[in-house]
């Protein structure tokens, strides 16, 4: 019988030379230190900590004996021993025993949230010892946080022989760039003797961490929410002012526009014109309670929605055409065909954004048929951030988008976007946060505030609004017309393309009864803008037919669209309107 045959004859089993294979495994070192102290946060006790001079610092081993079974366990669990030294606890080390280490473990409080969890027992020469336990929180947010959150380790340490006697110590621990090297050398393999096994406890250990953080960070916004064009049409609710008829005007340049008339009552014509890359949808979008065309109609308004050529829902938007442009042929051919329809002798008109901008320039190029106007977030005056609105201005953005034989800008995110506007949507997820801009799930959202600014404060808006509407409102701007924003920025005031001071000499178009409104948080156009008109015009025409009104919690366009304006906002445009 063969020796083989024999000892698999025998009654033990294998012979005593047989060996059981040896896992093999991977063990690295890890340095952090920061301060503890009594706080009701980590950060409150690590503040406490740092101004009573209470630093904390350890160094811990990390030994997974068996790379295999560690990472097919769902709770990735290692081995931690080590030291620490925190002099307001112990004059001496204090050494770490039964520890155990957890590598992205689920997080209880966020399931977006995954964590490295740290646990041992701190036991110093005298024989107190101190439970102590830490966390690194790993998740995605805006902005570059893949090294704050594996370099930042939250703790907590009670005492064990009397864990409830005294407030746990608590602080924040980091790890510095000269430790971080330092553990990349320390890391090795351990087990067999076998090369390749080792090799690939490393290789196998290191692609999971890797892989985990990629799959947390390296998306780079990669669920970021598009446009379905091919979804189910969303359930519209009916709006309360029934379905507006369409009126089309053409202008004396034979562009076919657009507007929609909601007749509320007898109260007399109101025009609203819209902004820059969007359309009058803003005024009746169905997501919010009461939008402000359904608010005019039930206060006996006649309301008429314009879309001038800039409306995305015509087909001149992506053609360059400047504000001069609206100015001289939009607004005398719209008020000119409502005046006609109505009868009335002049209108009133609710004007925002880029549709402001356009009225003003009319009104001082002598637009007649106007006896009063509502003027939201801007006019003849233009303060923007120095940073980066005003920067950007300054760089000449929307020259290089000509340079790229761009005609028009579009800000929908849909999902027959190409692959390298994807890569793009990911990119803004990043840098938005580093330009003082909050990035969102959105990118629709996102490219809005990359291209004009942070256009409305997100709490303003509900979910609805935010996730279904936004896609539907905006869409592409001109290059001609944001390079003339642009400038405009520079100036501080309204200027035809070419620069000339074409509009502001010419003040008096303005002397009618004007209100302002204006969103305190308004970062695109800041309030400093209508507020010098304002005061311009009072001084030039009098007090008594102007008013300016700053709304707190408001930014730009959620003044319009806002889930509370009906509440915040439209009570002021309709009391102009009732007034005259």
């Amino acid at each position: 019988m063969s020796g083989r045959a024999a000892a698999e004859a025998a009654p033990g089993g294998p012979t005593a030379s047989s060996t059981i294979p040896v896992p093999a495994g991977v063990h690295f070192t890890e340095r952090m230190a920061g301060f503890v102290g009594e706080g009701e946060d980590y950060w409150e006790g690590a503040e406490a900590g740092r101004a009573a001079g209470s630093s904390f610092a350890f160094v811990f081993s990390i030994s997974v004996d068996d790379v295999e079974g560690m990472l097919a366990d769902p709770a990735h669990e290692a081995d931690l021993f080590g030291t620490v030294e925190a002099p307001a606890l112990s004059e001496s080390r204090l050494i770490a025993c039964g520890g155990r280490f957890n590598l992205f473990s689920d997080d209880p409080d966020d399931p977006k949230s995954k964590r490295m969890e740290y646990r041992a027992t701190l036991t110093a020469e005298d024989g107190a010892s101190y439970e102590f336990r830490g966390h690194k929180v790993i998740r995605d947010d805006p902005g570059f946080d893949l090294w704050p959150d594996t370099t930042t380790l939250y703790i907590e340490l009670r005492r064990c022989d009397s864990p409830d006697a005294s407030p746990p110590l608590r602080g924040v621990l980091r790890i510095a760039v000269t430790d971080f090297v330092r553990q990349l050398t320390t890391m090795r393999p351990t087990g067999p003797d076998s090369a390749k096994a080792r090799a690939k406890a490393l290789a196998d250990f290191g692609g999971f961490f890797a892989g985990s953080l990629f799959k947390i960070y390296g998306g780079f916004g990669r669920g970021l929410q598009r446009f379905d064009e091919n979804a189910p049409p969303r359930q519209r609710r009916p709006l309360r002012c029934g379905v507006g008829q369409a009126v089309p005007v053409t202008t004396e340049d034979g562009k076919q526009l657009r507007l929609t008339r909601y007749r509320g009552g007898s109260r007399g014509p109101v025009v609203l014109t819209h902004g820059l890359g969007v359309s009058s949808l803003i005024f009746s979008i169905d997501t919010i309670a009461t939008n402000l065309v359904e608010y005019l109609f039930e206060a006996g308004y006649d309301c008429w929605l314009f879309d001038y050529r800039s409306s995305i829902d015509l087909p001149h938007s992506g053609d360059l055409h400047t504000a001069d442009d609206v100015a001289r042929y939009d607004y005398p051919a719209a008020i000119d065909k409502v005046r006609e329809m109505t009868g009335a002798p002049g209108v009133q008109v609710v004007a925002h954004c880029f549709g402001a901008t356009t009225f003003t320039m009319a009104m001082l190029s002598g637009l007649q048929g106007v006896r009063s106007a509502v003027i939201s977030q801007i006019g003849p005056h233009v303060f923007v951030p120095w940073f980066p609105q005003r920067l950007l201005a300054h760089l000449r953005v929307p020259w290089f988008f000509g340079l790229l034989r761009l005609r028009a800008v579009d800000v929908t995110a849909r999902e027959r976007d190409p692959r390298w506007l994807r890569a793009l949507d990911r990119v803004l997820y990043r840098l938005l946060p580093l330009s003082g801009r909050s990035s969102s799930d959105s990118a629709t959202s996102n490219r809005i505030t990359a291209l004009y600014g942070p256009l409305y404060e997100r709490d303003q808006l509900n979910e609805a609004t935010f996730l279904e509407a936004l896609p539907e409102m905006f869409g592409e701007a001109n290059v001609a017309a944001l390079a003339q924003l642009a400038l405009i920025a520079r100036r501080k005031r309204i200027v035809a393309a070419d620069g000339r001071n074409a509009y502001l000499p010419q003040l008096r178009g303005l002397n009618i009864p004007v209100c302002f409104i204006h969103g305190a948080l308004n970062r695109t156009f800041l309030p400093t803008s209508t507020r010098k008109t304002y005061r311009l015009l009072r001084r030039r025409f009098g007090a008594s037919q102007y008013s300016h009104h700053v709304i707190p919690e408001y930014g730009h366009i959620d003044c319009i669209y806002g889930k509370d304006a009906q509440r915040d906002v439209y009570p002021l445009i309709r009391a102009h309107l009732d007034r005259y």
